[in-house]
């Protein structure tokens, strides 16, 4: 039986000798007397793709908590503490996934003009690492999400009890 294994590095020289004919073509578009100017050498189109967006990340940070609450708490209120949560958590998640795809789409248009200025590139911190971001930040929140609830649902339990039988 026979596998269908791609091997790295077939991937890998394609991708040097696509680098190659790149670097080819500017050495020949450098012959013919185009000389790209300074400025496009000193700044590579990669920039914006180099550090991490803190913008998305703070919405990150404060948009998908307020917005997972604000789906939970019609099922807390009627006790429905686990529905809550699991489309809280829903709501959290996604965003962190919408975040991860935009993040996705960024890093890939900066390494397409890269190529086709007839440079590599590679983004700094590397794509794992900012979709690692979106992800653990995500994650963080489901457990607060998952640590409120239990808050609430002891004080909606409490409720229904006299004050000098509460804990």
């Amino acid at each position: 039986m026979r596998y269908a294994y791609k091997c790295p590095i077939r991937s890998y020289a394609k991708a040097i000798r696509r680098a190659v004919a790149i670097s080819f073509e500017g050495l020949i578009r450098a012959e013919a007397g185009v000389v790209p100017s300074p400025a496009s050498i000193l700044t590579p189109p990669m920039s914006p793709a180099q550090g991490l967006n803190w913008y998305w990340i703070t919405w990150q940070l404060t948009a998908a908590p307020l917005l997972g609450l604000v789906a939970t708490l019609p099922f807390w209120r009627r006790g429905e503490m686990i529905f809550g949560n699991l489309v809280g958590s829903g709501v959290v998640f996604a965003w962190a996934i919408t975040l991860i795809f935009r993040e996705y789409v960024e890093i890939d248009r900066a390494v397409q003009a890269c190529l086709e200025a007839g440079t590599t590139c590679w983004p700094e911190p590397s794509a794992f690492a900012r979709f690692a971001v979106y992800a653990s930040i995500g994650l963080a929140e489901a457990f607060l999400l998952f640590t409120a609830s239990l808050s609430v649902e002891r004080r909606i339990r409490n409720r229904d009890y006299a004050p000098e039988w509460r804990r």
